[in-house]
């Protein structure tokens, strides 16, 4: 992955079952390149958009802890 010159999207976070840290592990070598998707986790937090727009912060926010600690 890492010779790849483009990003990289992973699905399969939040509801299908992989962690912020599990990407961070995996996906490693693609660092700064990754795009995870996690539409249904983030989604089900609606139907208010407030609550929408709080668990997208939330999952960037275990994002970049989980990639900070995978260094």
């Amino acid at each position: 992955l890492s010779a790849l010159s483009g990003a990289v999207l992973a699905p399969g976070l939040g509801v299908q079952g992989a962690t912020p840290a599990d990407l961070a592990v995996r996906f490693a070598a693609v660092r700064g390149v990754l795009l995870p998707t996690a539409s249904r986790s983030v989604l089900a937090a609606g139907p208010s958009s407030s609550a929408v727009r709080a668990a997208a912060a939330v999952l960037r926010d275990e994002l970049a802890a989980a990639q900070a600690t995978a260094h």
